[in-house]
């Protein structure tokens, strides 16, 4: 792969990049590089586009430019990177693989939606590389964990040399490439809460096993309480609109129901209205729609079946 050239900043500790960050207003951040390094080819041996072919046209977002300023380096932060369980939620740091999320144990107990979207993204060496903070960044509508991550409520923890904040992470990723992230910040870790007795699943409609970008995602999670009903739920779509859509008539058609076969495929139906798929090479906008109600349908059935299995989630480390 030819690159240009290109300054690499390797910081020691959090701070230290946070001080580069605010240094070098042109710096971006290096994680597992695995859609950086793609982006920073010339333009002129470039194949794909930096989003998903249509939507460029339609948005008018085009290819990444090359880097005007350097590199920071984020890996070597230890900090940045692995799972911890606290009392309600997990906390997820910014530079785990996406290999480590696929073959968590304690993800594919309580958040498995999440697990199952890491292991659907690409091939081994890929998920071995990349990261959940990159691929949240990316901010792709059809990225595999963040699809998850939308239908799981999860909130993104931002650091910058004088203060944090936190956002969630559909006011975060606001089109194709493009995110609410300030000038000298950086995404330190994601929390995903947990609850008794809750189910989640993904599922991933693609020509390819591997290595392919989703015509339809489905993240589904749904929380019960002791008589069975619907207390709260998430549905978020991908690949059907410039970012991942969290479903409000779905959620709102769920709650306080007893989650049986006739209000799931009302709630599939939901879904289907709140999509905004468009034609593209990979798939038609009406063959997505039908998509998006099949996989919902069976997603919430896969969460449903969980949550009803589930017991309540402890302590963990």
């Amino acid at each position: 792969m030819v690159l240009p050239s290109f300054q690499v900043l390797i910081p020691s500790s959090l701070q230290e990049a946070l001080d580069m960050l605010d240094g070098h207003p042109d710096a971006r951040l290096l994680a597992g590089g695995t859609d950086l390094l793609v982006d920073l080819r010339p333009a002129v041996i470039r194949s794909a586009p930096f989003v998903p072919q249509g939507y460029a046209d339609e948005w008018g977002i085009g290819y990444q430019q090359e880097p005007s300023g350097p590199l920071v380096s984020l890996h070597g932060l230890e900090q940045l990177r692995g799972l911890r369980s606290l009392t309600s939620h997990v906390r997820a740091g910014a530079t785990t693989t996406v290999a480590e999320l696929a073959s968590s144990p304690l993800l594919r107990k309580h958040l498995t939606a999440l697990a199952e979207g890491a292991a659907a993204l690409g091939t081994p060496l890929v998920r071995n590389r990349g990261t959940y903070g990159g691929n949240i960044c990316n901010a792709r509508p059809a990225a595999d964990t963040l699809v998850p991550t939308v239908a799981l409520g999860g909130t993104l923890h931002l650091a910058h040399k004088n203060s944090t904040r936190k956002v969630s992470v559909v006011d975060f990723v606001l089109g194709p490439g493009r995110i609410a992230l300030r000038a000298g910040e950086l995404l330190t870790h994601i929390q995903l809460p947990f609850f008794p007795r809750q189910g989640s699943a993904y599922l991933k409609l693609g020509t390819r096993k591997a290595l392919e970008i989703a015509q339809v995602g489905v993240a589904a999670s749904v929380v019960l309480d002791q008589a069975g009903r619907v207390v709260h739920s998430g549905v978020a779509l991908g690949a059907v609109g410039p970012t991942p859509i969290l479903c409000h008539g779905t959620a709102e058609s769920l709650h306080g129901h007893v989650p049986d076969q006739a209000a799931i495929r009302a709630a599939s139906l939901a879904a289907r209205r709140e999509a905004a798929p468009i034609s593209d090479h990979r798939a038609s906008r009406e063959y997505r729609l039908e998509m998006v109600q099949l996989l919902t349908r069976r997603a919430l059935t896969r969460a449903v079946e969980r949550a009803r299995s589930a017991a309540a989630p402890g302590e963990q480390s």
